[in-house]
């Protein structure tokens, strides 16, 4: 009972499991039928240009009568007569609300921007409001997108404008600064060269000044003890008129102090105007001599970006070449090794070919020897009896054996040959096995040197690297010293320019 209804719950599994051909195509046209319900279906119609399926061959008539035929000139009459674009009006607001300045972004904002976008006025039908969407005709949808796209450029225009206004002011006054630095700089180099050239003639003005007075100490010292003899040596006379002479004599030097004084101011004033103007001209070579180093420094920048361009140039085309050179070295070894490869292969084919054909021959000699042996036994059997005596019995024993012994010796004579033929085809295959070898070591050795290169090349350009860093540095640190050296020595004309006002002060 037991296994009676096992069998029948194996027939039921069986039958449901079962599945026909009718079954498979409703469940394949079911998935399809779901899979079109979901998925959003755009239908394509095929026009057939010509019968003969010839390539650019197009007959007239025939795609006109498959187009009335499809129905495609009714279905763009429709089309015309009614609304093909339905756009819902947040998405009509979203794509064109640019274009509705100060209108409200509602159905009736929509309206009156509609209303004002066609002169006319809805006359033709051009367009519908329906609850949540707006239904357009095609001309209309195209007129709107051109409108939003020349805004989109007006728009795009502007701000380019705008943006170059901005750069344009930027760089005026990035020019304004350095015109302004420019005569702040002159400022204080005429002011460090008047005040220079005015220490030099204060320091030049006081030295005279000081032999002056010791001269005219000297003078007086003389001219007191020339009185002081006078007044011992004359009377009371003598002595007045010494006294007038004296005086006359101090009046005239006096007037002559003056016109030397007189002119030694001219001849300063000229000098400071001479100085003025060799100054003028110091900066004018100065600011040629500045220009000069400038347009140095740009050459020297550009011929080092030149050069640093061909180096790089260089540098690819070495790598190219390298990597050319290792892909033929790669190739090279590749069939360095497919030659060895092959060369193995037709060695262990000749040596096996030569093997059969060797055993094939000593199976042979060996078959003839069996015979021949065969044969011996039989002519001896046959000669003991027919052999009327025994001296002829003997001589065909003798002969027997002998041509025994001769097949026995060639048959060693055929295994001798074998065991040679196998020792050359084994030597022959260790040569092969050994030129494999060799082609394997030398590819390593080609991949080796590859290698050794890569790495060689790799150092280099590390070392390269390391180098332009260096020289990088070494450019920066002067900088630096030069701006340290530039700035001391601004330091230090205003140090002395202090102290040169703090002993003009004091004086």
């Amino acid at each position: 009972g037991g296994g009676g209804g096992g069998g029948g719950a194996g027939g039921a599994s069986a039958t449901a499991d079962k599945t026909t051909v009718c079954t498979k195509f409703k469940n394949d046209l079911a998935k399809l039928v779901q899979t079109l319900e979901q998925s959003n279906r755009h239908y394509i119609r095929c026009i057939k240009p010509n019968d003969t399926k010839a390539y650019r061959q197009w007959e007239a008539g025939k795609v006109y009568e498959q187009l009335s035929c499809n129905g495609v000139h009714e279905t763009v009459t429709l089309r015309k007569a009614g609304f093909p674009n339905r756009v819902p009006f947040e998405r009509f607001l979203a794509r064109y609300s640019p274009c509705m300045e100060g209108l409200p972004e509602t159905k009736e904002g929509i309206e009156q921007f509609l209303h004002a976008f066609m002169p006319g006025g809805n006359t033709c039908g051009e367009w519908a409001v329906g609850n949540t969407k707006i239904f357009f005709r095609d001309a209309l949808l195209v007129n709107l997108q051109k409108k939003l796209e020349e805004m989109f450029e007006g728009q795009a225009l502007l701000m380019q404008a705008r943006i170059r206004q901005w750069h344009a002011i930027i760089q005026t006054e990035k020019l304004r600064e350095m015109a302004r630095n420019s005569l702040v700089l002159k400022r204080f180099v005429r002011k460090y060269h008047a005040e220079v050239e005015l220490e030099r003639l204060r320091i030049a003005y006081e030295e005279k000044l000081r032999c002056t007075t010791v001269v005219q100490r000297y003078v007086r010292q003389h001219h007191a003890k020339l009185e002081w003899l006078q007044r011992k040596t004359e009377n009371d006379a003598a002595t007045d008129m010494a006294r007038f002479i004296k005086r006359s004599y101090a009046m005239g030097e006096l007037e002559r102090l003056r016109e030397e004084r007189r002119r030694r101011v001219e001849a300063t004033t000229m000098l400071a105007v001479f100085v003025r103007r060799y100054h003028a001209q110091c900066e004018l070579l100065t600011l040629e001599e500045a220009e000069r180093i400038r347009r140095e420094i740009a050459e020297r920048e550009r011929q080092e970006a030149e050069r640093r361009k061909r180096e790089e140039e260089e540098r690819i085309r070495r790598e190219a070449e390298e990597a050319e050179r290792k892909r033929i070295a790669e190739e090279e070894a590749r069939k360095a090794a497919e030659e060895a490869e092959r060369k193995r292969i037709e060695a262990e084919k000749e040596a096996e070919r030569k093997r059969i054909e060797a055993e094939k021959e000593a199976e042979r000699r060996r078959i003839e020897a069996e015979k021949a042996a065969a044969e011996a036994a039989a002519a001896l059997e046959a000669a003991k009896k027919a052999a009327k005596n025994e001296e002829e019995r003997q001589r065909v024993i003798r002969e027997a054996e002998e041509a025994a012994r001769a097949a026995a010796e060639e048959a060693r004579l055929l295994e001798l040959k074998i065991k040679e033929e196998e020792e050359r085809q084994q030597r022959e295959a260790r040569e092969a096995i050994e030129r494999e070898e060799a082609a394997k070591r030398a590819k390593e050795e080609a991949e080796r040197k590859v290698r050794e290169e890569e790495e060689r090349k790799v150092r280099e350009e590390e070392r390269k690297v390391r180098e332009e860093e260096e020289r990088k540095r070494e450019e920066e640190r002067a900088k630096r010293q030069q701006a340290q050296k530039g700035e001391g020595g601004r330091r230090e004309k205003e140090r002395r320019r202090e102290s040169k006002e703090t002993t003009s002060t004091e004086r």
